[in-house]
C-alpha cells in the first residue's frame, strides 16, 4: 500500500534528520582532530626544543593537520545539504498540515498596489500563493516566480502550461 504523502515526508525527514546527526558528529570529531594534532605539535616543539626528542616528530602533525583541515569540507557540504532537504521536508509537512503561513519569505517587496488583481488574489504578502509556492532559494528564482504570477501569460502559454499540468497529474 502507497504511504501518504505525509507518511513519506516525515520518513524522509526522520532520515534527513539521522544524516544531519552524523554530519555534525563526523565535522566535531574533525574539530577535535584539529585541536589534538596542534596541541601535539606545540606539544613535541615544546619538547624538541629542550632537546629531548628530534625535531622531525613535528613532521607527523604538519602532514596531518593540513588534511584535518581540508577533508571536512566535503562533510561541511554533505551537512549543509542534510539541513537543506530537513528544511524542505519540514515546511512540507507544514504546507500538508496547513501550518505554512508565515513561515517564510513573503514576497512583500514584490507587492504592486497598483496591479489589477495581485491584491484581490492575495499573491503577495503573509499567506499569500507567493509563500505558499515558493522554494526559490535565490532572489532571482523568487523575482522569477513572481513574474510568473503577475505577468499575464499569452493563450499559448497559458495552453502549454495547462498541458503540463495535466502531464503532472498523471504522473
Amino acid at each position: 500500500m502507497p504511504r501518504s504523502p505525509g507518511q513519506e515526508y516525515t520518513a524522509r525527514l526522520e532520515a534527513g534528520r539521522a544524516a544531519l546527526d552524523a554530519f555534525t558528529a563526523a565535522d566535531a570529531r574533525f574539530a577535535y582532530a584539529r585541536l589534538a594534532t596542534f596541541l601535539s605539535g606545540v606539544t613535541i616543539a615544546v619538547i624538541a626544543s629542550q632537546g629531548i626528542v628530534s625535531g622531525a616528530w613535528l613532521l607527523a602533525p604538519a602532514v596531518v593537520f593540513p588534511y584535518l583541515v581540508w577533508r571536512p569540507a566535503r562533510v561541511l557540504r554533505a551537512r549543509a545539504l542534510a539541513s537543506r532537504r530537513t528544511a524542505l521536508y519540514e515546511r512540507g509537512l507544514a504546507r500538508l498540515d496547513d501550518r505554512w503561513a508565515g513561515t517564510s519569505d513573503p514576497g512583500e517587496r514584490f507587492r504592486d498596489d497598483n496591479h489589477m488583481y495581485a491584491n484581490d488574489l492575495d499573491l503577495f504578502g503573509r499567506g499569500s500563493l507567493f509563500e505558499l509556492l515558493s522554494l526559490a532559494r535565490t532572489r532571482t528564482g523568487e523575482a522569477m516566480l513572481a513574474a510568473w504570477l503577475t505577468v499575464t501569460a499569452d493563450p499559448p502559454e497559458i495552453e502549454a502550461r495547462q498541458h503540463a499540468v495535466q502531464d503532472d497529474r498523471k504522473h
